[in-house]
């Protein structure tokens, strides 16, 4: 678990997506962050995203 976004929007990778593949792409990554990514919704309380099994890039 990070703090700080897995992906900034479609097919933008963020700190959590670089820390997934650094890994080989073998321990999940959650990213949790008070406030979401420039331009993406607003979320009520935080933003959390993850990469890794059965997981892919949020749509727009």
């Amino acid at each position: 678990m990070i703090d700080g976004h897995v992906w900034l929007g479609p097919d933008r990778p963020g700190l959590g997506v670089h820390l997934h593949r650094a890994l080989g792409e073998a321990i999940p990554v959650v990213g949790v962050a008070k406030n979401p990514f420039r331009g993406r919704p607003r979320a009520r309380c935080c933003a959390a995203t993850a990469v890794g099994r059965c997981s892919s890039p949020p749509s727009a």
